[in-house]
């Protein structure tokens, strides 16, 4: 007859005497499986509190960089505002450039117009007095035809006493105007020196801004993709400390379970006489003998729902197929393997025990064999393999183990 599942063969004590001592022994394994369930709970906890230790820990450095995002927000809005204000202050001093230019360029065509007037007045000047020589009433013309420059010329023009007032009245005014259109030419070119070397600082602020402004901008992409991050990375934390809570839960309630069902398996035993029945007891099989079989499928490749070679595996059909050669009946999910056997810590785990996770859903959601030295052989995507359940991805996942043998 098949044994029931998960139990082993069946022992029939032929004494009341040792019918108490298989009850006191299943009263000791239900005292057992609270202490194993604890250690899986515990182990959950402190996962549990170093989430959330480390989602708060995010969440501060997330609220501080959204600050610096804020900040540098608005110092790239102040360059921004100050670049507008500085290219304004540089079209109007350009403006102001080329006005001061125009009016140079005005002063500079008054001068020449004057200059010709000079030279026409020289003329003019040049044809009275040989009119007056030819008719003998100048005495001075060689003096004056000596001059070596225009204004020897005029300095001797007004030397000479005959020479009539009203030309030397228009000669001073021509003068006097081309004295003060140089004066208004160089204030002119001050003020052209002086607009210049400002529109000259204005650009150089201008390029100091746009440096700082580029700076600001690579900075707050920056700040921005270290949000993005933590928010990312926040709500993984949440969503693993949920999954733990949720895992946490399953511990409890199948602890519960199992407590249920080992009160009621000694509660009946106090009242047989005839068999009791115990988790492996029946099993003639060894760890060894276990490993050695289930080594024997490595490559067979992983099946959703496969319970044999010719099908494939899944994790639960795996082990349940390796088991069920040794007479062992087991369940048909990990879950259901879970509740089976007695519990045992990480610390005491030996070949052949069952080694538990939580994957894709909370509870016991994968189960392999363990064969010693930190590593299992198991179903999982690549097919039976040997994996080790210290590395990053089953570490986290481990939830505890059964001892069946």
């Amino acid at each position: 007859m098949k044994p029931e599942r998960g139990s082993g063969f069946i022992f029939k004590p032929r004494t009341s005497r040792t019918a108490s001592a298989w009850a006191a022994a299943l009263a000791l394994m239900a005292g057992w499986v609270p202490a194993a369930q604890a250690d899986s709970l515990s182990a959950q906890r402190q996962k549990l509190a170093a989430l959330q230790a480390e989602a708060a820990q995010n969440q501060n450095q997330m609220q501080a960089d959204k600050q610096q995002v804020q900040s540098l927000q608005q110092s790239v809005a102040a360059y921004q505002t100050a670049l507008a204000s500085l290219q304004s202050a540089m079209q109007q001093n350009q403006a102001q450039i080329a006005s001061t230019q125009h009016e140079l360029a005005t002063l500079q065509q008054t001068l020449t117009d004057t200059q010709q007037r000079l030279t026409d007045t020289q003329e003019q000047f040049e044809t009275q007095l040989r009119a007056m020589y030819e008719t003998g009433g100048i005495p001075y013309l060689e003096v004056l035809l000596g001059a070596t420059s225009f204004d020897d010329f005029l300095n001797r023009l007004y030397a000479i006493a005959t020479v009539a007032q009203s030309n030397r009245k228009l000669a001073q005014q021509l003068l006097d105007l081309r004295t003060q259109i140089a004066e208004q030419q160089k204030l002119r070119q001050a003020t052209l020196a002086q607009l210049d070397k400002q529109q000259a600082d204005l650009q150089a602020t201008q390029r100091t801004y746009q440096t700082l402004l580029a700076r600001k901008q690579s900075a707050l992409q920056q700040a921005k993709t270290q949000v993005q991050q933590e928010q990312q990375r926040q709500a993984v934390l949440e969503s693993q400390i949920h999954l733990t809570q949720a895992q946490m839960q399953a511990i409890e309630e199948q602890t519960r379970a199992i407590q249920q069902r080992m009160a009621t398996q000694s509660g009946s035993m106090a009242s047989r006489s005839g068999g009791v029945s115990l988790p492996g007891a029946g099993a003639n099989a060894t760890a060894s003998q276990i490993i050695a079989y289930a080594e024997d499928f490595i490559g067979i490749p992983y099946a959703w729902g496969g319970t044999s070679p010719q099908t494939g595996f899944d994790c639960s059909g795996f082990t349940q197929y390796v088991f069920r050669h040794f007479g062992i009946g087991l369940g048909r999910t990990a879950l259901d393997q879970f509740g089976e056997g007695m519990p045992v810590s990480m610390a005491d785990l030996e070949p052949g025990d069952l080694v538990f996770f939580s994957t894709y859903a909370p509870g016991a959601t994968h189960v392999g064999i363990y064969i010693g030295n930190g590593q299992m052989i198991d179903a999982q995507d690549e097919g039976v393999t040997i994996a080790s359940i210290h590395n990053s991805y089953w570490a986290a996942r481990y939830i505890g183990a059964r001892r069946i043998l």
